[in-house]
């Protein structure tokens, strides 16, 4: 998932025993572990040592491989010093550009006594005091960059570092809605108003295959922002966050559905685009809940060290029976998924004990699947498109061709 955190700390003030010891070692990039496989150790007159040759090399390695790492979407923890604020705000494009929550694990907590004392035994990782005495003063007078989305102490890491599950038991009900598809007429009909005792979870591919782009996006970007709406992004919003950005598209279906949408703002569209989400899970009265667009085939401890590509395009591909996968691999019987995306073996809503698959090919004639949860349990629901998208041979191997 797209987070990014920072540790900012001098040399032996615990960041990489703080990650060590949260078990998220493979999740993390270490400018010092990149001058080790660039440069190996090195003598020096204290014995053995890193070396600080070639560091422009070596940071230029390590941010191509920070930046690799946010275009696939992968959490990531940056562990080097990062005392001066310059040093941040070299993530602040990065982020922009990848959609990154970034937040700041800051080491402050350790005296320069201990700092000084820790780094005798520190091996090969000991560095000249004279630098742990310069980034402990520099980290004293810098201010974290204003831009960042969170900054706490190495006490609270796991509060950024761990997905929390949203308890949504004071709702009266949960509503989920399938792949709209531009079938806006079906939607309305679905779920009327949107009812402030309620909570709305949208399963993505709100546009694109159906006729109603313009009145479907409208209203999607009129409750993006309600205290009770998530809307998650399914594998068509990569079409609509390419055409905001103008990049080229090569979906021909979304060619057509662009052409709907010339009344809109692009700076608008890539606003809106940026509030969705790739995954959403709560706990309702006992019963845990997954939302992905695509499927999973469990539900993870941690949503944040799942890329966001498997969540939009699920794991597997369109033949997996991810229902079946999600019921053999995941044994708590209070957990769930709630899913869109695939349904190639025709199944209802319910399609196993435990997994609920809400793609009812409703721009084809088909239905919008909604999945509601309240005291009563799950009930499922399936509205007819009045507005259903005539489908000849060329517009079968169109989607097809384009499905991903």
């Amino acid at each position: 998932m797209r987070v990014l955190i920072i540790l900012q700390g001098p040399p032996g003030a615990g960041k990489s025993t703080l990650v060590k010891e949260a078990g998220l070692e493979h999740y993390c990039l270490s400018s010092d572990d990149i001058r080790l496989k660039y440069n190996g150790l090195i003598l020096t007159e204290y014995g053995y040592g890193i070396s600080q040759e070639d560091n422009k090399d070596v940071f230029r390695l390590f941010y191509n491989l920070i930046e690799e790492r946010m275009r696939k979407s992968l959490f990531t923890i940056i562990d080097s010093t990062n005392v001066r604020a310059e040093d941040i705000n070299k993530f602040r494009q990065l982020s922009k550009d990848y959609r990154y929550k970034v937040y700041v694990v800051r080491f402050d907590n350790v005296s320069l006594d201990e700092l000084m004392e820790r780094n005798k035994y520190r091996g090969f990782r000991n560095v000249p005091e004279d630098i742990v005495k310069r980034m402990y003063k520099t980290m004293k007078v810098e201010k974290v960059p204003s831009w960042i989305d969170g900054v706490v102490s190495p006490d609270e890491f796991m509060s950024i570092a761990m997905y929390k599950l949203v308890d949504l038991s004071s709702y009266k009900k949960v509503i989920h809605v399938g792949d709209v598809h531009s079938c806006f007429d079906a939607l309305k009909a679905g779920i009327g108003e949107i009812n402030p005792s309620f909570f709305y979870v949208f399963h993505g591919d709100l546009l694109d295959r159906g006729v109603q782009h313009e009145e479907t996006l409208r209203f999607f970007m009129s409750i993006v922002d309600k205290p009770n709406v998530v809307i998650l992004w399914g594998n068509h919003e990569d079409h609509l966050w390419a055409y905001a950005n103008e990049h080229v598209r090569r979906n021909k279906s979304f060619t057509d559905t662009a052409k709907s949408l010339s009344r809109f703002d692009k700076k608008e569209i890539r606003s809106f685009l940026k509030k969705l989400k790739p995954a959403f899970a709560y706990e309702y009265k006992g019963k845990r809940v997954l939302c992905t667009h695509g499927g999973l085939p469990v539900f993870p401890d941690n949503l944040y060290l799942v890329r966001d590509s498997q969540f939009i395009r699920g794991v597997g591909d369109c033949e997996t029976d991810i229902d079946l996968l999600f019921e053999k691999n995941e044994t708590r019987h209070n957990y769930f998924q709630v899913h869109g995306h695939r349904n190639v073996f025709g199944k209802p809503i319910r399609a196993s004990e435990n997994s609920f698959n809400l793609d009812g090919n409703v721009e084809i004639g088909g239905e919008l699947r909604i999945l509601t949860l309240s005291d009563e349990g799950f009930e499922e629901i399936a509205i007819p498109n009045p507005n259903a998208v005539e489908i000849i041979e060329e517009t079968k191997e169109l989607i097809a061709a384009t499905a991903e």
